[in-house]
């Protein structure tokens, strides 16, 4: 079926393919929808799943192909592979982590995505493969310092070093390409263009602030940059409003279920 989605002076071309599989054994239950001519639609089309306004911003727009699957009577599983448009930096991160300041507008490249039943840990993200680009902004000194002890995100050993004083930070470039796996692993580099070192991630003008970790790092680290203990830094994270978001988040077995703490690094 092609349908469009008509919102203000734009019109844009859609499709929706519904497909049952009964070759297979259970019955399988595919629903393709694709955008395919004209300007990203609005973030609202994404409310049936979840709050698009509060989670990237009432500005924000997608196009793309997402692809919903059951088999049989079973929980649905999504592929998304896609743009995300004009995302709102604040909105998907600072009023989720009060303690963390990060703003501006981002545009956020999809290259696959998969969210579905994950043994022992429920429903969540599986993987996700993209890049994220945003510029100009601004950023938390404390971000960029959990992010670098959390996670090895590395500062500029160079030009354009941050000024422990300030707290925050204006930046004219993020670029950041991840790939997130099934155990948790991390896998980041720079993605701000031939102008820049390929693993730097964060600038000012022409000077890398801050540049991508060496290896892996992990779903874990990144809970840990989020949401900081009261105590001092351990092993453990407090299960808190603030980290339960995260555990949509794909983690090794076993390492991150429902209690008072939650494993990390």
């Amino acid at each position: 079926m092609a349908y469009r989605l008509i919102d203000s002076a734009s019109k844009t071309r859609c499709e929706m393919t519904l497909a049952r599989d009964r070759r297979a054994d259970p019955v399988v239950t595919t629903l393709a929808l694709k955008t395919m001519e004209g300007q990203p639609l609005p973030g609202r089309v994404l409310d049936v799943f979840l709050d698009a306004s509060d989670w990237i911003g009432p500005k924000a727009r997608v196009d793309g192909k997402l692809t919903l699957r059951q088999a049989g009577t079973g929980p649905w599983s999504a592929e998304f592979a896609g743009d995300l448009h004009d995302v709102d930096l604040t909105a998907l991160v600072s009023s989720r982590f009060p303690s963390h300041r990060l703003a501006g507008s981002a545009r956020v490249a999809v290259e696959a995505a998969r969210w579905g039943d994950r043994p022992g840990q429920g429903p969540g993200w599986i993987e996700a493969k993209g890049r994220l680009t945003a510029g100009p902004g601004s950023v938390g000194v404390e971000l960029l310092s959990a992010l670098a002890r959390e996670m090895k995100f590395r500062p500029s050993s160079r030009h354009g070093r941050i000024d422990p004083r300030k707290t925050e930070v204006e930046f004219g470039g993020l670029g950041l390409a991840f790939d997130m796996r099934p155990d948790g692993e991390i896998h980041l580099s720079g993605g701000l263009g031939n102008e820049h070192p390929p693993d730097a991630v964060l600038a000012a003008g022409i000077n890398p602030l801050i540049h991508a970790p060496e290896g892996a790092s992990s779903v874990h680290g990144l809970i840990k940059a989020l949401v900081p203990a009261d105590s001092k830094p351990g092993v453990l994270v407090p299960l808190t409003s603030e980290s339960r978001v995260l555990l949509c988040l794909p983690a090794a077995p076993g390492a991150a279920r429902p209690s008072r703490t939650m494993g990390a690094n």
